[in-house]
């Protein structure tokens, strides 16, 4: 970097982008510089609601722009891998939002563009770096509740059928498994730290062509267990379970955590997140430290675990049948 500070764009003013932008108040380091969109009456509204400097009307006009460090692409599932190439390209770090790409040859490409670069490229997993996150990995890592044997995590919110939302669109690799499924899956291979043996997926596909429910059963070399269920089509529990062979933790609403209960010989320890944010700004904190030490990978999402998350799901499609229509 030429300057001092760590200068970000946002790719995209969706929902997630705003969630990033709003959040940007609680982040330390840095400023977000420019936004784009395919809509200049987007970029523009984005921008003013936010105060950032510089609106585009396309992606290509933020990659140009020197002065910007860093890119959080919040695009569709099925841009992530176009857009971060794309930023790659124009030597920019990227952040993007899970699942990084839609299916491993995807990301492994990506990874490899940024590693010839020397670039700093990561995973947006917010999940992974709240706080109560990672006291459970503590509590587990310190031997509080023996070793894990079993692991339950849901992920379902109701919503209506929509051939075009993004949800429901196979041309923007929708279905429940990229958007949600993501997440107990990554909440298990945090918690569980083993290497998969074994995965049965089963999946309900709707009338669009993408997976409404699935669920997976996981086997890990050790010896533990998961049962992970997302869902767009039912509301479901949310909260995340971690037994072992001495206690076990709870973690409601996991994939937004600000809370962790540790059970042990018939004790309950607690711990609360206080945050004011949504959370977001734990992974931009991290990524801004990053880039200022120059640093190329986060202990907390490296792309080796993006990697094997992707490998993951692309078992779990390739046994429900779910193929998207640009991939054939």
């Amino acid at each position: 970097m030429s300057h001092n500070t760590i200068n970000w764009g946002i790719i995209g003013t969706g929902f997630i982008a705003r969630k990033f932008a709003e959040d940007y108040h609680f982040v330390r380091e840095g400023r977000i510089l420019a936004v784009a969109s395919r809509s200049p009456e987007r970029a523009e509204a984005f921008g003013k609601k936010y105060g950032l400097p510089h609106c585009y009307g396309n992606y290509e006009s933020l990659f140009q722009n020197p002065e910007i460090d860093a890119v959080y692409i919040a695009t569709p599932h099925s841009e992530h891998y176009p857009h971060t190439i794309q930023a790659l390209k124009h030597d920019k770090a990227v952040l993007c939002e899970k699942p990084a790409a839609v299916n491993t040859k995807e990301l492994q490409a990506m990874i490899d563009l940024a590693r010839s670069k020397d670039l700093l490229f990561m995973e947006a997993m917010w999940t992974s770096f709240l706080p109560a996150i990672q006291k459970a990995r503590q509590w587990i890592e310190d031997g509080n509740i023996g070793q894990v044997r079993f692991i339950q995590a849901s992920f379902g919110a109701h919503s209506e059928t929509n051939p075009i939302h993004r949800l429901y669109n196979p041309r923007l690799a929708g279905g429940a498994l990229l958007d949600l499924g993501i997440y107990p899956l990554n909440f298990s291979n945090t918690m569980a730290a083993d290497p998969i043996s074994e995965i049965s997926a089963k999946g309900i596909l709707g009338e669009t062509g993408v997976d409404e429910t699935t669920a997976l059963l996981v086997r890990y070399h050790h010896g533990a267990i998961a049962q992970l269920n997302c869902s767009i089509k039912h509301t479901t529990d949310h909260t995340g379970m971690i037994y072992g062979t001495k206690g076990h933790i709870e973690i409601p609403d996991f994939w937004r955590a600000s809370k962790a209960i540790l059970y042990r010989d018939s004790q309950q320890t607690p711990f609360q997140d206080e945050r004011p944010s949504t959370g977001y700004h734990f992974e931009i904190d991290e990524m801004n430290r990053l880039l200022l030490e120059n640093k190329k990978t986060s202990a907390l999402v490296p792309p080796a675990k993006s990697l094997t998350n992707m490998e993951i799901l692309d078992e779990c499609r390739r046994q429900i049948g779910l193929v998207y229509p640009f991939e054939c």
